[in-house]
């Protein structure tokens, strides 16, 4: 989105560029229509009309991350006359402290810093806040069609039915093996393409390979070696993990009854490229005759497809989509376990989607199945999907409430369903018990998307008076200040209550005093919050202060001034 606005045009019959008029109420205020640089007065009224006559309000706010001054801030940087260029009040979905900040005609670096952060939009649940997922490497595994051959690669990651090679790494844990194709030499293989490392674990993993292997010379020139699939399944014996690596072990990624790879890995992006080989490979092993004569099938495409020798029909991997969806009712989450699990295992619900069914509806039948409860369609918020490929799954995280927690327990589905107290979940995701003694409830990994949509909801629920935290801490707003408080002032008084990571005076440019108010950003929302209550409505050099969060989430209780 391009925005045509320049600071120092002004056309004859516009306004003086940098100046500031009278707005409604005779408050001071700053109002623009920006085409191509000329500028005319418009009240609050005229601005909403000639931003929507102009469609823009029907725009979304072009949001990026700003790293200026030590602040890492997401903004919304609008282009419509309603939103204020010295001062950004958003529309749609954002919320921004009101107030001119005057960012664009400060002179000192600070204010323009502050005046940043206090840009800071928090936005709904469901578009600021983007869960993190095991599995998902951000782009640091880069799919797509391979652009080697086997031949040229030197990494090959070797599986042997769902088990996978690897051995501990230099910085603890375990990482993945990687092996020349010359380590296959008369062994029955198939093999497959994976992806390539961008960046990250996965990309230091390939280099010290690669060197330890002495193969980075069989790469064409410009080309970098990406990651192939080994499949050693056909043998009838897993090959011997020494022979093939020093320190070696052959494990599966998860278990049901011992100790499981997933969870000692070094990095989490092993664990995408090691469930990626193990997923394929049991496709493969799973599509060997054509479903549609019989005939024998053959890899295709660099393993990314299988071809019937016979008629030429072709085969795709295939995902079966499945929701999990953590059910809440006030302060409480509804968990379910089953008959196999280990004692106190209990996890979010979870089916497979029936043909022809959406997500939603897949949602509501599976908890009505399942536990007996009833969920209002209206409340269901994805979150995240995560790839599950134990086999082949895709699983889409949800979460909804329940319109009536009654539970009418399905003995075929589960043997228990229970609602469980936030704070007892919290404590759990947290590793505390009292007296150290062993947890009556235990929950999945971060491993699995059920750990991510409990702590979504934890983080979602960790205030109820509507708080929001910003990207670098709690800010709260003190109104009231007298105009000549320095920052010294306010340092003493609210440093009391926790370590004051940010203090900002909003200070009239022209004159040097304060404009009445001050942003304190706190490092907790603990601190913020004992200092809101402690110095709402005292005084402060015979000014009575007004002290509320600064930023709240929408629907939240912020205090309107």
């Amino acid at each position: 989105m391009d925005v045509d606005y320049d600071d120092e045009v002004a056309e004859e019959g516009s306004r003086p560029a940098g100046r500031r008029i009278k707005g409604r109420g005779g408050e001071e205020d700053d109002r623009y229509a920006g085409k191509a640089g000329k500028f005319e007065r418009l009240d609050d009224d005229d601005a909403r009309a000639r931003a929507k006559g102009s469609g823009l309000l029907d725009r979304c706010t072009m949001q990026f991350l700003v790293v200026l001054g030590g602040f890492r801030v997401r903004v919304a940087w609008p282009a419509l006359a309603e939103q204020r260029l010295l001062g950004v009040r958003s529309l749609s979905r954002a919320r921004a402290v009101r107030g001119p900040l005057h960012m664009w005609e400060a002179k000192q670096w600070k204010r323009a810093v502050l005046g940043v952060l206090i840009v800071w939009t928090v936005l709904d649940s469901s578009v600021g806040f983007v869960a993190e997922v095991f599995f998902n490497t951000q782009g640091r595994l880069e799919r797509g069609p391979a652009e080697s051959e086997p031949a040229e690669s030197g990494c090959f990651v070797p599986v042997y039915r769902g088990r996978s090679l690897v051995r501990p790494a230099p910085s603890g844990g375990m990482e993945p093996v990687l092996l020349p194709l010359s380590a296959a030499e008369g062994k029955d293989t198939e093999t497959a393409w994976l992806g390539r490392a961008r960046s990250g674990p996965l990309l230091h993993l390939q280099e010290r390979s690669l060197q330890s292997l002495q193969s980075g010379s069989q790469s064409k020139p410009g080309k970098r070696p990406g990651f192939w699939l080994l499949d050693l399944s056909a043998s009838a014996e897993p090959p011997d993990p020494a022979v093939l690596a020093e320190g070696g072990q052959w494990g599966r990624l998860r278990s049901r009854t011992g100790p499981s790879v997933i969870d000692d890995l070094a990095a989490d992006d092993y664990a995408a490229l090691l469930a990626t080989a193990v997923g394929l490979s049991e496709w493969h092993r799973s599509v060997r005759f054509c479903a549609t004569c019989g005939g024998r099938t053959a890899s295709f495409r660099s393993g990314s497809n299988r071809r019937c020798e016979a008629c030429g029909a072709r085969f795709r991997p295939r995902l079966d989509p499945s929701v999990i969806v953590l059910v809440t009712h006030g302060r409480r989450c509804l968990l379910g376990r089953k008959a196999q699990w280990p004692a106190g295992r209990y996890s979010t619900l979870a089916g497979f989607v029936e043909f022809g069914e959406t997500l939603e509806e897949c949602v509501v039948r599976e908890v009505r199945e399942e536990a007996g409860v009833a969920v209002d369609p209206q409340t269901i918020r994805f979150v995240a999907s995560q790839p599950w490929l134990f086999p082949r799954s895709l699983m889409v995280g949800f979460l909804a409430e329940a319109s009536d927690p009654s539970i009418n327990l399905d003995a075929d589905e589960l043997e228990d369903v229970r609602w469980f107290d936030r704070a007892v979940v919290q404590e759990v995701m947290d590793g505390q018990t009292p007296d150290g003694t062993s947890p009556s409830l235990n929950v999945p990994s971060r491993a699995s998307l059920a750990n991510t949509l409990m702590q979504t909801w934890l983080r979602d629920a960790e205030d109820e008076t509507g708080a929001a935290r910003s990207i670098e801490g709690w800010v709260v707003i003190v109104s009231g200040v007298h105009e000549e408080a320095q920052e010294d002032d306010i340092f003493e008084a609210f440093s009391e209550y926790g370590d004051i990571k940010n203090l900002h005076l909003n200070l009239d440019r022209r004159t040097g005093f304060v404009k009445g108010y001050a942003f304190i950003e706190y490092e907790n929302k603990q601190e913020a919050d004992a200092a809101i209550k402690a110095m709402d409505g005292n005084t402060l050099l015979e000014h009575k202060l007004d002290v509320s969060w600064a930023f709240s989430k929408p629907g939240g209780k912020k205090k309107r001034r």
